[in-house]
């Protein structure tokens, strides 16, 4: 998602990150399925929180 990407890096809130880690150890996501579901729910680049 930053790569090849110019100025500062993109930033997700604490929450966020909380919301995503609470997902991944209700289900018993590996790292990369969890990374997929994130990026399923858009948030590849679309819905930037900084």
């Amino acid at each position: 998602m930053n790569k090849n990407k110019l100025g500062r890096p993109y930033v997700y809130s604490d929450a966020l990150m909380l919301i995503i880690l609470a997902v991944k150890e209700y289900f018993g996501l590996p790292y990369r399925q969890t990374e997929g579901f994130a990026k399923s729910l858009g948030m590849g680049g679309k819905y930037i929180i900084s």
